[in-house]
């Protein structure tokens, strides 16, 4: 027998004299490195929390208070609350030198991200600008996507207009629909109304059934009163571009940009519409309507 042989015979008869092997030291050890881990689990959670409180965003739009922008409010509301983050919301009331000035007040708080509509592009720039200096991000929503990216913004949340329009138009061409206008007029050969907003779609289903035309009615964008022809198969559908998304989403893509430098879109914009709204759809809308989410 060699001397390694001896110190090998040595140390397993110590092991045994004091009731613990290697083996045991190596289990034991991992177990309690794995048990050191899990304890760690709570204390990393607290901290992210932690850091997601101190994160804020601020949200400025050209909106007055109506309902379309109430639920784009919502939206921003319900992500901030998912996430565990501040979020401000700010309506300029389609003043776009008031917009620029809020964005401006928004800047000098410095958040953590900064999403705003783009009605006027130009009235805004300069105070973007400022955003930019100060390595806060920004995303565009609702308006804007033709200029979300000389504005320095991350990416654009909104419908695109062209292709919500040629939406509409293949829905109306599925029904034999020639010709569309978005007013009715003394013209027989007219056979669909295309309103331009609720307003205007129910004002022209009004005028419709006043002059006994048998011509077919959609709309852009949801009402209560749409939705309820909608539902009683008076009015065809709406062209939904799903606002609750346009408030929600920048409040995620921003909070990854902090979180994980992640962008989204890849210099495109990303698009919450057309949805459409119909009659097989439309008391399921009109349920989340009234919670505010449609």
């Amino acid at each position: 027998m060699s001397d390694q042989d001896y110190v090998e015979l040595d140390r397993e008869q110590d092991e045994e004299e004091h009731g613990l092997s290697r083996r045991d030291l190596l289990l034991g050890g991992g177990m309690l490195m794995a048990g050191a881990g899990l304890m760690g689990v709570p204390a990393a959670a607290a901290a992210t929390r932690q850091a997601s409180a101190t994160w804020n965003y601020a949200v400025i739009t050209h909106g007055a208070g109506d309902l379309f922008w109430v639920v784009c409010h919502n939206g921003v509301n319900a992500a901030a609350k998912a996430l565990g983050v501040k979020a401000t919301y700010s309506e300029s009331s389609n003043d776009p030198q008031k917009q620029a000035q809020l964005i401006d007040t928004a800047v000098a708080r410095k958040p953590t991200g900064i999403a705003t509509s783009v009605p006027n592009a130009s009235a805004i720039a300069d105070a973007l600008k400022r955003a930019e200096r100060q390595n806060i991000p920004v995303i565009t929503l609702n308006s804007g996507e033709k200029d979300f990216g000389r504005l320095g913004a991350i990416t654009h949340v909104g419908q695109d207009e062209v292709v919500a329009g040629q939406g509409a138009g293949s829905r109306f061409k599925s029904e034999g629909v020639k010709e569309i206008r978005s007013k009715l007029q003394a013209d027989k050969s007219i056979d669909a109304i295309l309103g331009l907003n609720p307003q205007v779609g129910y004002t022209g289903f009004q005028a419709a059934q006043s002059v006994k035309s048998t011509a077919k009615v959609a709309s852009f964008d949801l009402s209560t009163d749409l939705l309820k022809a909608i539902q009683a198969g008076k009015i065809l559908f709406a062209v939904d571009q799903q606002q609750y998304l346009q408030g929600y989403l920048p409040i995620v893509f921003l909070y990854l940009n902090n979180t994980n430098a992640n962008t989204v879109g890849g210099g495109k914009p990303i698009l919450t519409g057309p949805g459409f709204v119909d009659k097989t759809n439309a008391s399921k809308v009109i349920a989340l309507a009234g919670k505010g989410t449609r």
